[in-house]
């Protein structure tokens, strides 16, 4: 299917969709991942590619939020950790191919923004009008910057399992029981393609909970990984089901 430039365009100017952009660059990223064990070769150049469009679209996204008006509280969302706070799982190939001083680069930005997005979140979470009903599952996405950034650090710091690291997996614990308070009203909604926000963060969390397992050799970690994984695949399931149903209903609605 050709590319539709002005929708493509008109999403860009979006401000809320553009934060799904750098979901490309941090697919290359992950990618680059699953290719390292095996293919050091195709994993170096994904890294590349992902690490550069990473970092330009943070940093275009970035200078549209300090440099224009058209933003509301309204629109501020967990999507919009993606942009920024994605700079986080660079380090999770680039640490291992051996770019050290560029990993802490982009952990540390994406820490940085973390905290700053995590901030303006709750606060429209608490203080605002509530999320939309298609955006609600983004709430999810709240799980993934802890449990990335723990696996990342503990490519960054060799293995070494300090209190900053119990700090950032017990986070990902942390949100993902938050989430858990919101389930039920996720669970009534209609399926929309923003369900697939719980995908990824449930699988970083699941993969941080058996590198901590291996690591530390915990036995209660790896239980709560394989619980996870249990959720997980449930979880991919049920969305590639609810997908391919709403395509054939021609019922798929896009985050407004």
């Amino acid at each position: 299917m050709a590319l539709r430039t002005p929708a493509f365009i008109g999403e860009w100017h979006h401000p809320i969709r553009v934060a799904f952009y750098p979901a490309a660059s941090i697919s290359l990223l992950l990618m680059a991942v699953c290719f390292l064990p095996e293919q050091e070769g195709i994993a170096n150049i994904l890294w590349i590619l992902g690490a550069i469009l990473q970092g330009g679209l943070t940093l275009a996204i970035l200078a549209r939020w300090i440099g224009h008006k058209p933003f509301e509280y309204s629109h501020i969302n967990p999507a919009w950790f993606i942009p920024a706070v994605g700079n986080v799982v660079v380090p999770a190939a680039g640490a291992p191919l051996g770019y050290h001083n560029l990993s802490w680069l982009f952990f540390s930005g994406g820490l940085l923004f973390w905290i700053i997005l995590l901030t303006l979140v709750m606060n429209r979470l608490i203080f605002h009008t509530p999320l939309p009903g298609k955006l609600l599952p983004t709430l999810v996405i709240m799980i993934a910057p802890p449990a990335v950034s723990f696996i990342s650090y503990m490519n960054l710091n060799g293995g070494q399992v300090d209190a900053f690291a119990h700090i950032l997996l017990n986070l990902g614990y942390v949100f993902a029981l938050i989430v858990l308070t919101q389930l039920p009203k996720i669970m009534k909604l209609p399926f929309a393609m923003s369900f697939w926000a719980l995908s990824f963060p449930i699988a970083s969390l699941t993969i941080a909970s058996f590198k901590y397992a291996g690591l530390e050799k915990s036995q209660s970690h790896e239980i709560i990984g394989e619980i996870l994984l249990i959720v997980l695949l449930v979880v991919i399931i049920t969305l590639v089901y609810r997908t391919l149903l709403a395509i054939a209903r021609g019922q798929i609605c896009q985050p407004e």
